[in-house]
Formats: structure tokens, C-alpha cells, sequence
């Protein structure tokens, strides 16, 4: 949708340009419950948009760069009348790629979605921890790792990451994909941490660090991955990395941490959260990925 075709829809033509929308978008997304399950703030904002409205935005590639799925975000969690209207016009627009729609079990849309074409394509654990309060981690929780194997990257070969990524999530980007995704003003090299071995990047996490509505600065873990030739060290590299990331955190001065973890795999994600467990992170909603084909399909 052409921007000034946005505005007249909206009724905002006072608003002088994209940016004034954006603005206004963000403003009230910083402020939605669960914040860090979705989509940072800081990608929202530098993003391209296929569609944008004061309400409602649709992306033209996903936050791991690919350009096949185009992310659906709300700048609130609407009641289901307005949900309804809302994805009826999202829906009803020509779109080059696949539409994701990122709910919680709790939204009155994983009801309704089916009937504008949408089907599930992912669950996902949804795990928070708290970093300052009662429920704050020990000292002795959160034993530091030995920092022989760990490092900050200053500068990963986007070869090497392209490599880790395809092979551990079963990918196919190109290093055109993570040069964009590296471009993004919501990426920071200095919040890559890479396990090295043989000379070779054989596992890494990513940290994401954001601010929500109230100026409180959170963490989420991204981009948790083993090379499957590695596996059986798995458990070990996790926690190195999540050590690293939670120094990173407390310079940050960040007062939560949380990650996604994929329920597909029972067994892994059975791994994955007790491993989480003992860090003490809490499982406190399920994040649903619902994807719509590429086109226009019927409505509801």
C-alpha cells in the first residue's frame, strides 16, 4: 500500500510523512504486555514496510533477512471486533511473500485466524527471567563458565554464520541474507558470542537488547545454535554461551532476560527448557507463528 494511500485509510493525512506514523506505531508497540517475544522495537523501526497503518504493519522480509515471509505486527493486542477488521485488510492486500502472525495461547485471534487463511506453522515456550527482584538468579544459580572456549565476536565472517544457521535450522540463506540482517540498526556484533573450534564458529547465541514503553531494558535471546557435529557438547556451549550473554545483560543494566524455544521437537525442547530451568528461567506463555500462502487469498 503507497504510504499516502495508508494515510487517507488511517485518517491521519495531518501526519506529515511515514516517519510520523512510524513514530507513532512504535510509540504505542513499546507499550504492548510480552513485548520481548515479539519482534524488537529497534527492527519494527528499521525495517522496510510493505503496509503500514497506525494500528497494523506488514514487513517485507523477517528478521532473519528472508524475503519469502512478511511478518504481521500490531502496535496493540486488539480486541477481537478490531482483530477481525484488521486481518480481513491485511489479508485482502496483494503480497509478495508469506504473511506470519505472532500470537499469544491467550489472544482471541488463534481463534478466528483459520478463517483468513492462516494455519499454524509454529509453537514456541515462551521463557522470562528476571534479572533484578526477589526472584533475581544466585551467584551460585548462575555459576560463571569457564571462558576458555567463549568469545564476543568483533566482526563473525558472515560466511561462517551463514554456514552455522543453514545447518543448524535447517536454512538456505545466502550471504547477501545475513549481510542484511547485519546492516539492521537492531544488530550489534559486540552481542554475537561464538564457540570456536577446529577454526570454525561451531556454535553461537545472539542477544538482542531493546527498551520497552516503561524504559526498562530487556534481553532476548536469538539465534541459539549447535553444529549438528557438535551436538553432543550441546548442553556445555549453551551454557558458556548464556553466561556470556548475562554479563553482557548486566552491564546493559538490562532487568529481564527471555528466550523462544521450539515445542516441535518434544525431546529438544524438553532439553532446552530444563537446561533453562536450572538457570532459572520460568515458562509464562506459548508464542504461535501463523503464516498465510503468498497472494491474495479468500477472506473470512
Amino acid at each position: 500500500m503507497p504510504m499516502d494511500q495508508a494515510l487517507q485509510s488511517a485518517g491521519l493525512e495531518d501526519l506529515a510523512d511515514g516517519r510520523q506514523v512510524l513514530a507513532h506505531f512504535l510509540a504505542r508497540y513499546r507499550c504492548r504486555p510480552r513485548l520481548w517475544y515479539l519482534p524488537p522495537p529497534a527492527w519494527v523501526a528499521g525495517a522496510a514496510t510493505h503496509a503500514l497503518l497506525p494500528d497494523i504493519a506488514v514487513f517485507a522480509v523477517d528478521e532473519m533477512g528472508k524475503r519469502n515471509v512478511c511478518p504481521i505486527v500490531f502496535a496493540q493486542e486488539p480486541a477481537l471486533p478490531v482483530g477481525r477488521r484488521l486481518l480481513a485488510e491485511v489479508a485482502g492486500l496483494p503480497h509478495p511473500a508469506r504473511l506470519e502472525l505472532r500470537v499469544f495461547d491467550d489472544s482471541p485471534l488463534l481463534g478466528v485466524a483459520a478463517e483468513y487463511g492462516f494455519a499454524t506453522d509454529r509453537v514456541q515456550a515462551g521463557l522470562r527471567l528476571e534479572l533484578t527482584g526477589p526472584s533475581a538468579p544466585s551467584v551460585t544459580t548462575l555459576a560463571p563458565g569457564t571462558g576458555e572456549v567463549i568469545a564476543a565476536a568483533a566482526s563473525p565472517a558472515g560466511e561462517e554464520l551463514r554456514d552455522l544457521y543453514n545447518a543448524c535450522f535447517g536454512l538456505a540463506l545466502t550471504l547477501g541474507d545475513v549481510e542484511r540482517m547485519r546492516a539492521h540498526a537492531a544488530w550489534d556484533d559486540r552481542d554475537i558470542f561464538v564457540i570456536r573450534k577446529q577454526g570454525r564458529i561451531v556454535a553461537s547465541l545472539r542477544l538482542v537488547l531493546d527498551v520497552d514503553g516503561q524504559g526498562e531494558r530487556y534481553g532476548l535471546l536469538r539465534g541459539l545454535a549447535v553444529h549438528p557435529d557438535w551436538r553432543r557438547d550441546s548442553l556445555a556451549f549453551l551454557r558458556e554461551l548464556y553466561w556470556a550473554a548475562h554479563r553482557r545483560l548486566a552491564e546493559a543494566g538490562a532487568g529481564r532476560c527471555c528466550l523462544l524455544v521450539d515445542r516441535a521437537d518434544e525431546r529438544k525442547g524438553m532439553v532446552m527448557r530444563r537446561l533453562f530451568a536450572r538457570l532459572g528461567f520460568v515458562q509464562d506463555t506459548l508464542v504461535y507463528r501463523l503464516r498465510q500462502p503468498a497472494g491474495n487469498p479468500p477472506c473470512g
